[in-house]
């Protein structure tokens, strides 16, 4: 009897749901993975089969450090284009803090500011091109102000 019970477990069918994971671009431009339904204002969702969306989970952003202090407009435009395109950063003033300023010196060479370090890219001076090139490249979304100045409008 016992083992026409086991028989009989080992016929039922075993079926496995792997669920769905949905990804989607929200208003400001960042990318959603959730096992939940996307909210109904979004217009770009996709679903995605569960392994899939597990390799497509996206990789942590390398951290983004601006070495600057008040240099006048070229700092502000460095703080305020890096806002304007929603992108975190960790500031560090080499006038104040003798550890930023060895650190910068290493980076880029000399004591100069604005500096931007990405991961372990960096760049010397505020140029937007150049920034959002680097930034687009290490998975920041950019903006439609990544190609102009800060402040600057057509």
């Amino acid at each position: 009897m016992k083992r026409l019970v086991w028989l009989g477990l080992l016929c039922i069918p075993v079926t496995v749901h792997a669920g769905e994971v949905y990804r989607w671009i929200g208003p400001s431009g960042t990318t959603h993975y959730s096992d939940g339904m996307p909210p109904a204002d979004v217009q770009r969702a996709s679903r995605l089969p569960k392994s899939a969306a597990t390799a497509a989970a996206p990789q942590e952003k390398p951290a983004v450090v601006l070495y600057a202090f008040a240099c006048g407009p070229l700092c502000d435009d460095a703080k305020t284009w890096l806002g304007s395109n929603d992108i975190a950063y960790t500031l560090k003033d080499p006038q104040s803090d003798a550890e930023a300023a060895t650190d910068l010196k290493k980076l880029v060479g000399a004591l100069e500011v604005p500096a931007l370090k990405v991961g372990d890219k960096s760049f010397k001076g505020f140029d937007p091109n150049a920034w959002g090139q680097m930034l687009s490249a290490a998975g920041y979304a950019i903006g439609k102000t990544a190609n102009k100045p800060a402040g600057k409008t057509k």
